[in-house]
């Protein structure tokens, strides 16, 4: 294998892992281009979707062709931050294919014990404070907390051994079902749907949907349609896991608005849960707790104003996109790190559950109500991320524009 052959298997096995972690197609097919030009590349072609990559390179007139398929992936943002900062090292100092390999080899680290503590710790607080942030008690925080241990252990021991997600999705969420239903029944906590909305926020697939739109309005849109049905099944598998639940136990619904203070301090602890299950690096969580809170202020500030839920998330999630471009360029992280926590508290999670609820109980009004809730928040988040991207690109162009100005007026 030939330095040139070699440039582009790194390239590529960059993207796969970048995949892989959380990374959006288009950053890919970014990075795989940028690296293949860094090592002399006459013309790089790359094409990216969320299960496979291809990419051929030119060299004096040699073609090579190469590429990977994606079996899985989660998110991992401490490993694409690290993917990041080399790829962006590659690109600026052009070290040998052989020594870059030899670097993106030493990235990958075994999980240690205190990680796994953290991958605890965070399933605790993203369901816990979510539990609350939907009007949850004490009582039912704590047992929502209990129940994403459970998950956890599930998805440290079974779901590796699952070939069908979407089995073990509905599975896990019928046992969570039963198990809140049962302790509100057993008399250990007070409102059964507020459990299960806090845990259905660990499984919910609203980030896949919600860069599935995002691919689409961006013009990735074969990507974007495999993404918004991937969406689409899992959210009918939570939907039919938590419907076992519910045709064994009665569930009343319980509207409950908790105050401003009590959601934003739980959404900020709800926050920090998905950060820390996203293995965000340390000294990273403030700025994303940052990006969660005040996508909390606006949102309950919106609501206030008005009752179109399309609103309430587009206004937040484009306050949340510009923030995260400012720490972005600020900290000389990737956006994504802030992004995706910060967004979490707008994902649809209450009203995906009580469209389930109404289905179970046979109220197709109320069913349509809440999955009309569910398409324009998403949708709204969605819209307002691809503006606050379109927004950003605006002003690092008029910022250029002005830097030549000035530069030339000194001239």
């Amino acid at each position: 294998m030939d330095e040139n052959e070699k440039a582009l298997s790194l390239s590529l096995d960059i993207g796969e892992a970048m995949l892989c972690s959380g990374a959006d197609v288009h950053r890919v097919e970014q990075t795989v281009t940028l690296i293949n030009d860094a090592y002399g590349s006459g013309k790089t072609s790359v094409f990216s979707i969320n299960s496979l990559i291809v990419a051929t390179t030119l060299h004096s007139g040699k073609t090579y062709t190469q590429s990977r398929r994606i079996t899985s992936y989660s998110t991992n943002l401490d490993y694409f931050e690290d993917l990041n900062t080399l790829s962006r090292d590659i690109c600026i100092n052009h070290p040998s294919a052989e020594d870059a390999a030899d670097a993106f080899a030493s990235l990958k680290k075994p999980t240690s014990h205190l990680s796994q503590i953290m991958q605890l710790l965070g399933y605790i607080f993203a369901a816990g404070g979510f539990c609350v942030f939907y009007g949850g008690s004490m009582s039912d925080c704590i047992v929502s907390a209990l129940i994403a241990c459970i998950l956890r252990i599930f998805d440290m021991r079974l779901r590796p051994h699952f070939p069908n997600r979407l089995v073990y999705t509905i599975i896990t969420a019928a046992a969570m079902g039963l198990i809140a239903s049962a302790a509100v029944y057993c008399g250990f906590a007070d409102h059964a749907d507020k459990i299960m909305i806090g845990d259905i926020m660990l499984q919910i697939p609203g980030l896949v949907l919600i860069n599935g739109l995002r691919d689409m309005l961006l013009g990735d849109t074969m990507t974007g349609c495999m993404r918004v049905i991937e969406a689409i099944l899992t959210a009918f598998a939570i939907a039919s896991g938590f419907a076992i639940a519910l045709l064994v136990f009665t569930v009343p619904s319980n509207a409950i608005q908790p105050s401003v203070t009590v959601q934003t301090i739980s959404a900020i602890f709800g926050t920090l849960g998905f950060a820390m299950m996203f293995n965000i690096k340390y000294r990273r969580l403030l700025p994303a707790l940052l990006c969660g809170a005040v996508t909390s202020v606006l949102f309950e500030i919106c609501t206030l104003l008005t009752p179109s839920m399309f609103v309430c998330c587009a206004i937040p999630a484009i306050a949340c996109g510009l923030l995260s471009e400012i720490l972005a360029r600020v900290i000389k992280a990737p956006t994504t790190v802030f992004l995706l926590p910060g967004l979490i508290v707008l994902l649809p999670g209450n009203a995906l559950y009580y469209t389930m609820s109404s289905i179970v109980q046979s109220s197709s009004h109320e069913a349509i109500h809440f999955a009309g809730l569910t398409l324009q928040e998403s949708i709204g988040i969605a819209i307002g991320v691809v503006t606050s991207s379109i927004l950003a690109i605006i002003g690092i162009q008029i910022k250029k524009h002005l830097s030549q100005i000035v530069k030339h007026h000194k001239q």
